[in-house]
């Protein structure tokens, strides 16, 4: 199974985009500066990671195991 990070899960493509493939079955790890608004992600199976692109220590973390970034 694939593994994907969706950076800025919590705005509206990024959010979608996660939506799309937890249903495809990916395993999901969403990057959003306030996790709290995507708990309905993490209710669905997505790892959630509280992270910023301008933060490179919140990175390492959200890559670990992750096949693909989508950004």
């Amino acid at each position: 199974m694939k593994s994907i990070l969706i950076v800025g899960a919590s705005g509206v493509l990024g959010h979608a985009a996660a939506e799309h493939f937890l249903g495809k079955g990916f395993r999901v790890t969403a990057l959003a500066r306030t996790p709290g608004r995507i708990s309905d992600l993490a209710a669905r199976g997505a790892r959630v990671v509280q992270g910023d692109l301008t933060d490179p220590s919140t990175l390492s973390p959200a890559l670990d195991g992750v096949d693909i970034v989508l950004t």
